[in-house]
């Protein structure tokens, strides 16, 4: 397990937790997340993308993580707060590649159903 890939992890996610901006000097330029409903590259609309999400988002819960050569898997458990004031929680595995000190790309796996009944004004 490499710490400085585990580190950057950590670093990300409680910057994200704390609510500042640090999680933005963690991220490559040439980033690419690519998730259910929706993907993005670069840094600045992966900013974007994050800076709309988080504020639906009512809890986080990771579960468990792991950390091999470059990559952090985790498990988590996200809740959201729809326009309509409905709560949502559901379960979510992520990967992290991490290179340089940088995320170079997120991936996430979720069932997206719940997610488009409630959020679809949020995803077109």
């Amino acid at each position: 397990m490499s710490k400085a890939v585990e580190q950057v992890w950590q670093d990300f996610m409680g910057s994200m937790h704390q609510g500042n901006d640090h999680w933005q000097d963690l991220v490559a330029d040439d980033i690419e997340f690519n998730g259910p409903v929706q993907q993005v590259t670069g840094k600045d609309d992966f900013i974007k993308l994050n800076q709309g999400f988080f504020q639906m988002v009512t809890g986080f819960d990771i579960h468990r993580h792991t950390c091999a050569d470059n990559t952090v898997a985790t498990e988590a458990t996200i809740k959201l707060k729809s326009p309509d004031g409905n709560e949502i929680a559901f379960d979510m595995a992520e990967f992290y590649k991490i290179e340089n000190g940088k995320i170079q790309s997120v991936k996430i796996y979720y069932d997206p159903r719940e997610f488009l009944q409630e959020f679809s004004t949020y995803c077109n």
